[in-house]
């Protein structure tokens, strides 16, 4: 029994913080969002899915949701920022109930493929969004869309507006 104990305290502390530099390619960053969710990192060759992550630059909050045509999750983590790497916290992520109609905007979302812009508001969000769409993978960056009145900005209020 004090063996099986040490396995499982084992394999809960032994996850890492995942790290990015946000001056690094996207995907990057989606993959350490992924890792620290315990997920694997999306490829082209998947299956259809959406993940969209939300850090909060002052509270470093992280809203991670994942969707696919077998489930749908919410994960919840913490994050910190010094000298210019993000630190993400393992996550928690549980089964969620809303959203379920978000695999439909794939389409118009893998048209943002590799875009970041940024929407002027002191403090706000960064939203990482990525997916597999036909067999593609795509992913992009926004800061704060809200602040925005572009149609980019404005298909990602969309899409966080089905998620509430």
């Amino acid at each position: 029994m004090r063996l099986l104990y040490l396995i499982l305290l084992a394999s809960f502390g032994s996850h890492a913080a995942e790290r990015y530099a946000p001056a690094e390619d996207i995907r990057a960053a989606m993959d350490a969002y992924s890792r620290a969710a315990n997920l694997q990192p999306l490829k082209a060759s998947g299956e259809d899915e959406l993940r969209l992550w939300a850090r909060g630059y002052m509270s470093g909050r992280i809203d991670g949701y994942v969707f696919s045509k077998y489930a749908a999750l919410n994960c919840q983590a913490s994050s910190s920022y010094a000298e210019d790497i993000v630190t993400i916290e393992r996550a928690r992520c549980r089964r969620w109930s809303k959203g379920e109609d978000t695999l439909d905007a794939l389409g118009a979302l893998s048209a943002l493929d590799g875009k970041q812009w940024d929407c002027p508001l002191f403090d706000g969000v960064a939203i990482y969004v990525e997916g597999v769409s036909a067999g593609r993978r795509f992913a992009f960056r926004v800061s704060n869309p809200s602040a925005c009145d572009d149609l980019d900005s404005k298909a990602v209020l969309d899409l966080l507006a089905k998620l509430r």
